[in-house]
């Protein structure tokens, strides 16, 4: 082994690769392979502690799950003939919210962005004049709630 290439094998680096939920790794040192030709190096990666990959997919899968259970109850309650009671279908109804807002928060989207993407949804709505706007005003009185809850 060359000189140059010896000095390599002992220098280390400290890098951090842009966030991405998938992706987030942290380069914290090269090292040569001795089964490898001299060109080639190993990289070795840390996960950073407050991200871990699998634990990432994991959940992903898990909130996946939980919106399907969700939306398979809801249906069950709404098909039956036996109507569910009001407290059951609103906590059906914010289970699917939540695991919607979790599920967009694992896969890099902030709660902001969902949020200007429902307000965006609603004015386009009450735009448009779409039928649950205009037959009973829905969207214009969801669009109050919140502005509301904001305040």
């Amino acid at each position: 082994m060359n000189s140059h290439f010896s000095a390599l094998n002992t220098a280390f680096v400290a890098l951090t690769i842009p966030y991405n939920p998938y992706t987030i790794e942290t380069i914290i040192g090269l090292e040569t392979s001795p089964f490898l030709s001299e060109r080639w190096f190993i990289i070795k990666v840390a996960k950073e502690k407050e991200f871990d990959i699998a634990k990432n997919v994991r959940l992903v899968e898990w909130l996946k799950s939980e919106l399907l259970t969700s939306v398979a109850e809801l249906f069950k309650m709404l098909s039956s003939r036996i109507k569910g009671s009001q407290e059951a279908l609103v906590d059906c109804i914010a289970s699917i919210i939540v695991a919607c807002y979790l599920l967009g928060k694992r896969l890099g989207i902030q709660f902001e962005a969902i949020d200007r993407k429902v307000e965006g949804k609603i004015r386009l709505g009450i735009i448009e004049e779409h039928d649950v706007e205009k037959d009973f005003g829905d969207l214009s009185e969801l669009s109050r709630h919140m502005k509301e809850g904001r305040d």
